[in-house]
């Protein structure tokens, strides 16, 4: 038992020696015993059952490793919300990511035969991130007064992502190893996606005129239409079965190995959403691309001008962009995982959980670390999560079990449901399983 005990903290260990920054929910599939949610985050993952089936699972996720939105706004005195200059300097990174994400599978199938074991199912992804700047929230707090002659970085990375994806997977046993793979086709929705970043902002000390160095290219497909710097409508899809088998297709792979170490103690990784779409519905490309300045206007020259000045309209002839219709790729939003799992008896098991996410522009991880607690009805799970800027992360999970049918409620931290102004995480999955 002492021996087993060692083994399985060493790669807890090992787990926190590899990461300590942030983002997910996943753990608490790894207290829910051997179910077909755990094949959501690792294709490998041993079955127990002949025949599984799980429908309408669920999961909700906002994340950011900047500062939350209480410390970036506050209401003034009729209740609307402004960027507060003092609440958010402690908090902000050189580059903040703020993203959400919601899944929902609607249904998921597995059967075993022998060694093999087959699935397939269906799911709706979306997700969306913006990734800023600290010199945004400066210049928007502070205006452009304290930073003449200095340039700041102020181009927003935009990702939008949703599409649905339809899959077969297959998991083969030998020996101590299991190896799993599913092989997803994947039919777009809509997208919108920031390529080239880079938009420079400097005000001159001569006459302080705006100067910028733009390179700059949102590709969108049915999400975003850009007419100038002022005219931008965004109409990004929900759910919905639009391009189902037409227009904006692609491939994507799931692979993961499970290693038995004993009959209680299991490590797994697995690697998620490797592969891409191609946008060929109302495909489009807005570039902007050179050195603007803007040297303010003379109201001399509107003083006997009847039709009046549009700021708006100087704006937009400020940072032109051009628009081109063309199809694009996206790659995906990859995951990867490094779990353990030590199960010490018929109640009690304990998981250890690293995800990496590699987002657009910046990639984030979460160590977690659970106990879950078994009853004849009911299983109960606790775990504790390590994301960036962010040590404390109480998660729960509640998983009621009426044989063949369980339903289960899990989160990463409890307080984002009730606080999450206040919160850098706020995430939850639920769903339905049934096994015989």
């Amino acid at each position: 038992m002492q021996k087993r005990l060692y083994t399985f903290f060493i790669l807890v260990l090992v787990v926190c020696k590899t990461s300590i920054t942030a983002n997910t929910q996943d753990v608490g599939l790894l207290g829910l015993g051997k179910t077909m949610q755990q094949t959501f985050i690792n294709p490998a993952a041993n079955l127990e059952k002949t025949w599984n089936l799980s429908l309408g699972n669920l999961r909700f996720e906002i994340l950011t490793d900047g500062p939350t939105f209480n410390q970036l706004t506050k209401k003034n005195i009729d209740g609307n919300r402004y960027i507060r200059p003092d609440g958010w300097q402690n908090s902000v990174n050189d580059l903040n990511l703020l993203s959400a994400n919601v899944d929902i599978h609607t249904i998921d199938f597995g059967c075993k035969a022998g060694k093999w074991f087959f699935m397939a199912g269906h799911a709706f992804r979306n997700g969306v991130s913006l990734t800023y700047t600290s010199d945004v929230l400066k210049l928007v707090a502070n205006g452009n007064g304290p930073y003449i002659n200095q340039t700041l970085s102020i181009g927003p990375v935009l990702d939008f992502l949703t599409y649905n994806e339809i899959y077969l997977g297959a998991q083969k046993k030998i020996s101590r190893f299991t190896i799993g793979l599913k092989a997803k086709l994947l039919f777009g929705v809509s997208n919108f996606r920031t390529d080239e970043p880079t938009i420079n902002y400097r005000t001159k000390s001569d006459f302080y005129q705006w100067e910028f160095d733009v390179d700059y290219s949102i590709r969108s497909s049915s999400a975003l239409i850009l007419n100038d710097i002022t005219d931008i409508t965004l109409n990004p899809s929900g759910l919905n079965f639009d391009h189902l088998f037409y227009n904006n297709t692609g491939l994507a792979f799931d692979i993961g190995m499970n290693m038995e170490l004993s009959k209680k103690i299991n490590i797994f990784w697995s690697a998620l959403d490797l592969g891409f779409i191609t946008w060929t519905f109302l495909p489009r490309n807005y570039i902007s691309k050179g050195n603007f300045t803007f040297d303010g206007i003379d109201p001399i020259t509107y003083i006997n001008d009847t039709t009046g000045f549009n700021f708006t309209d100087s704006l937009s002839q400020l940072i032109p962009f051009t628009t081109i219709d063309e199809k694009y790729t996206t790659s995906l939003n990859n995951r990867f995982f490094l779990g353990a799992t030590y199960e010490m008896n018929e109640k009690w098991s304990f998981n250890g959980l690293l995800r990496f996410h590699r987002s657009f522009v910046k990639s984030n991880a979460q160590l977690s670390l659970a106990a879950t607690r078994r009853w004849k009805w009911v299983e109960t799970g606790l775990s504790y999560s390590v994301t960036n800027g962010n040590l404390f992360n109480i998660g729960t999970l509640v998983n009621i079990k009426i044989n063949p049918v369980s339903f289960y409620l899990a989160t990463d931290n409890f307080l984002g449901a009730f606080d999450i102004f206040d919160q850098k995480l706020a995430n939850f999955r639920g769903g339905l399983n049934v096994s015989f």
